[in-house]
């Protein structure tokens, strides 16, 4: 398998109109093993997204990266946990998604 860094939905809730998601924004090498970590502890989680780092970065600091980039756009952080209101998640996974690009086009 792999390595990606992840987003992984673990909560979502909304009240009066407030959306509020908590995603787990990690690294892994196996993402299904991951996958089944996460929903022994929490049933509904969801995979949102992941990113493959640039043949020029490393895992660890591609998560760095996504990480700074999320803490840009999160409410929260507590750890590898953002916390996101609103559609502040589809901005900030867009921004990483253009970051991606930009940087692989580059590359080549």
């Amino acid at each position: 398998m792999s390595e990606v860094v992840y987003a992984i939905g673990i909560s979502h809730l909304e009240y009066s109109g407030l959306k509020i998601m908590d995603i787990k924004i990690g690294k892994s090498t196996n993402i299904d093993n991951t996958l089944r970590q996460y929903s022994r502890g929490n049933r509904d989680i969801e995979l949102l997204d992941m990113w493959t780092p640039n043949p020029d970065k490393n895992l660890s600091t591609a998560e760095r990266g996504v990480h700074e980039v999320a803490e840009k756009y999160a409410y929260d952080k507590q750890s590898e946990k953002f916390v996101f209101l609103q559609g502040a998640y589809q901005d900030f996974a867009e921004t990483v998604n253009i970051l991606l690009r930009l940087c692989a086009s580059r590359l080549s």
